[in-house]
């Protein structure tokens, strides 16, 4: 239809426009009959309001509904069963079903198919009929897009199955399925496979109550919540250890995203989440409230190369080991996490690790619990290098805020700061026990403490080395050995109810500051080069080369006030970094803060 506007020149005479003169939207360059204003597309004639879509795809949105390639379900459309759409399309096709509750299993095998509600998973149901999986492919291509996916009961992948496919799962609601074995709400088995923005809850299964996914799976902004595991005995196949994953189970390459994965549980190990000779990102995720019988709450890793990062552990119990995340052997960079309030009946309230050499980097350890050691941390036959954290209000047995026992080589502990950690045995900051390798820690902050038994450092059969640390406020001894070595240079030690330093065994002591303490040092120790002032007794230790009696006119940073006579007065074999001779305490020496 053309549009021919009449406008009169000077001499009256009627104008007639041309086409490409009269405005775009008013034209119907495709004669279709409906201007390009209400046309979806005005140069292809079989696109309009009143199209029709086919049962193969052209690529087209014929009835300018917003969708390409679509057959529509329910709605009083050709068929009320999205089985029987399947069965009506081509390869290629969106199958749009509208709102309400349908009850069939889908068998989706070889086919190349998008499924999408109109409304969304709240007001679009597939109940299953409780015989098999709802949804299930082998060798397709599927996406299932917006709906509530319930009441499957399946050997493995009650709600979904899909087996040697390419699956997208998006905005769905997985609840109330089973499986005897695998994958209550959802098992991929050698299939790519996104899940996304989706909650998968009150699922169950032996293993991977929630989803279990072996390949290469995205698993991005979903909640992943209240689902159950017992598990299967597979111990041998599984590196020793029983499998689990109350939320989630995976193995391969997996990238695991901005989820939440709460109130879950499992009967063996992983109450959230249980990866298996697995990779990826484990990113951004909340992990809290879960529960395993076993080891790792939160998260149990076997032998897997991961990157945790940005993560919140938070108030997660197991009843042996590992509240929050546990590590068994693999290779894993822990870095930005946060753990808080998790516990254990055993080891490693917050985090352990056990087998490895990993790196953990700047993470936080608030208010964690262990009932027996590693309040914060456990690292158990581990030598994993721990740096740049801040652990506070963390209670154990033993090391309520850092274990390390039976190191296999010497390990290391640097830039930590700790706050009111209490160990109802021994180590209120950090425990030693039976390392027979070198443990190094140096730039440590320990403000506040408790522990009978080394209220801040404990050592038992341990190698310590001790630099640049800041001890204050103590309940108890500060530092106490037994059977254990000690090298201990540029330390502050003020204001503690015991003793700064106690051992059995024979320990040097240097560049150090002592003072307000109820005892300087007991035990065969060699000083130098350290100022004992303000104490209730020095200790029968506290004399040698450079052993000075003389206030070191302190800061409220700790630092040395600018006419200190502490400046420049520790050993002539050690400089600080400005290459002059070492200041003692805390700011001194080559390693100083």
């Amino acid at each position: 239809m053309i549009l021919l506007l009449l406008a009169c020149g000077n001499n009256g005479v009627a104008v007639l426009d041309t086409p490409e003169e009269i405005p775009a939207e008013l034209r119907d360059d495709d004669e279709d009959g409906f201007v390009a204003e209400e046309d979806c597309d005005d140069d292809d004639p079989d696109s309009n309001p009143d199209g029709e879509e086919g049962t193969a795809p052209d690529g087209a949105d014929n009835d300018c509904d917003g969708y390409e390639d679509e057959f529509e379900v329910g709605c009083d459309g050709v068929t009320e069963d999205i089985m029987e759409a399947v069965g009506i399309v081509e390869d290629g096709m969106t199958i749009l079903v509208c709102p309400g509750t349908y009850r069939e299993d889908l068998v989706l095998d070889g086919r190349e198919l998008t499924i999408q509600s109109m409304e969304g998973p709240k007001d679009t149901t597939i109940e299953g009929s409780g015989d098999t999986s709802v949804v299930s492919m082998e060798n397709a291509e599927i996406g299932l897009i917006g709906f509530t996916v319930r009441e499957g009961v399946a050997t493995n992948g009650g709600g979904i199955y899909a087996k040697s496919s390419n699956l997208t799962v998006d905005d769905c609601i997985v609840e109330d399925n089973s499986a005897t074995e695998y994958g209550g709400g959802i098992y991929v088995i050698d299939t790519p496979a996104d899940i996304l923005n989706s909650t998968v809850e009150g699922n169950s299964a032996y293993e991977g109550g929630g989803i279990w996914s072996q390949g290469q799976v995205t698993i991005q902004g979903n909640e992943i919540v209240e689902n159950h595991c017992t598990s299967l005995n597979e111990s041998e196949a599984y590196h020793g250890a029983d499998g689990g994953g109350g939320g989630l189970f995976y193995r391969g390459r997996v990238d695991v995203l901005d989820n939440v994965i709460a109130r879950n549980v499992s009967e063996v190990n992983g109450g959230g989440i249980y990866s298996l000779d697995a990779s990826g990102d484990f990113i951004g995720n909340t992990v809290e409230d879960n529960e395993t019988w076993e080891d790792g709450a939160g998260h149990y890793a076997n032998y897997s190369s991961e990157t945790f990062e940005d993560n919140v552990f938070e108030d997660n119990f197991a009843h042996d080991d590992a509240g929050g995340l546990r590590i068994y052997v693999g290779s894993v960079e822990i870095r930005r996490n946060h753990f808080e309030g998790n516990g254990c009946n055993d080891d490693g309230g917050g985090l352990k690790l056990s087998h490895a050499n990993n790196t953990i980097d700047d993470n936080t350890f608030i208010e964690n619990y262990a009932g027996d050691s590693g309040g914060g941390v456990e690292l158990d036959n581990d030598v994993s290098t721990l740096e740049n954290a801040t652990f506070k209000g963390n209670r154990a047995y033993r090391g309520a805020a850092v274990n390390s026992k039976e190191n296999f080589s010497a390990n290391r502990l640097r830039d930590l700061v700790f706050e009111d950690n209490e160990a109802s045995g021994a180590g209120g900051a950090i425990y030693l026990y039976d390392n027979a390798y070198t443990t190094t820690i140096e730039r440590i902050w320990v403000d506040g403490g408790d522990a009978p038994f080394g209220a801040a450092i404990a050592g038992s059969n341990a190698n310590l080395v001790l630099r640049n640390a800041m001890i204050r406020d103590q309940d108890g001894d500060a530092i106490e050995l037994t059977e254990s070595t000690g090298n201990i240079g540029n330390v502050i030690i003020d204001y503690c109810s015991g003793t700064g330093v106690v051992s059995d065994g024979a320990y040097t002591l240097w560049n150090g500051i002592f003072t307000r303490l109820e005892i300087g040092v007991e035990g065969p120790a060699s000083v130098s080069y350290t100022s004992f002032y303000d104490n209730d007794y020095d200790g029968d230790s506290a004399s040698g080369t450079g052993v000075i009696d003389d206030d070191c006119e302190l800061t409220s940073d700790y630092e040395l006030g600018s006419g200190s006579p502490c400046i420049d007065a520790g050993s002539p074999d050690v400089d600080d970094k400005d290459g002059t001779r070492s200041d003692l305490g805390y700011h001194g020496g080559p390693n100083a803060p």
